[in-house]
């Protein structure tokens, strides 16, 4: 059974066949192209994309190929991408070809310099198309929620905002009276309870139940507010809150 990129080739490696040698090497390149184009569109739909295909020795000259399969390895989309070519007509062979991919998106970027410890607002970042495929790190592309991160490090202005630059900071600090949403099968009651540790948005930690006197895990929803009940959606820690949505 043909694969899809299979079966898209055919015809265009025919023409190239008969049109010479250096048009069949153009339609190599071409589904070189579009095979690695369309890994990176699958998670990054709204990116701009460009490609640089590596040469192959001068020394390898490609086979007549009418049925050329193309695979990238590997699930990293951006960057240098390897691809395997595999020819299964008139005669079999294989080759892999080195490509470069840049995947341009928008990204946080810092508008002015945040010092080590210091709070970080949504008006301190703005978004700003970058080529990620040259960003060290797990890149941010939304906003943090205002007071619930703090920079990892002295940042200065113009800096792409990574993952591991923040750390997310307690909604909920030991010795807090907190509303706790306790679930009992169907039934929901609202009591208050005693924060018996810190806890970030999306933590789980030990509360005490001031009605009963009994501690139970809850998780934290937001400042001041717990749940034994886990969040319909995660909401920490950064990896999650601020993940990558291009």
């Amino acid at each position: 059974m043909q694969t899809p990129h299979l079966r898209t080739l055919i015809g265009l490696l025919l023409m190239a066949v008969h049109a010479g040698p250096s048009a069949a090497s153009e339609a190599f390149s071409q589904a070189i192209r579009d095979a690695v184009t369309a890994q990176a569109q699958r998670q990054y739909p709204n990116a701009d994309i460009s490609v640089a295909i590596q040469p192959l020795d001068s020394r390898v000259e490609l086979p007549t190929c009418t049925e050329l399969q193309t695979e990238p390895r590997g699930s990293r989309p951006f960057g240098r991408v390897h691809v395997a070519l595999t020819c299964h007509a008139p005669r079999p062979w294989k080759v892999f070809v080195a490509a470069d991919v840049s995947v341009q998106v928008p990204v946080l970027v810092t508008r002015r310099a945040v010092n080590r410890g210091e709070r970080i607002a949504a008006s301190d970042v703005h978004l700003q198309r970058q080529d990620i495929s040259r960003i060290r790190g797990e890149s941010l592309q939304r906003a943090p929620v205002d007071d619930a991160y703090a920079a990892n490090r002295n940042l200065p202005a113009g800096i792409v905002l990574t993952q591991s630059m923040l750390r997310a900071l307690p909604a909920v600090a030991r010795g807090d009276v907190v509303q706790l949403r306790a679930h009992i099968g169907q039934a929901a009651i609202t009591t208050t309870a005693k924060a018996m540790e810190n806890g970030a948005r999306g933590e789980q930690i030990r509360v005490k139940n001031e009605s009963s006197g009994r501690t139970v895990r809850a998780w934290v929803l937001a400042a001041g507010v717990v749940s034994t009940r886990p969040p319909s959606r995660k909401v920490g820690p950064i990896a999650t809150q601020l993940a990558k949505s291009s």
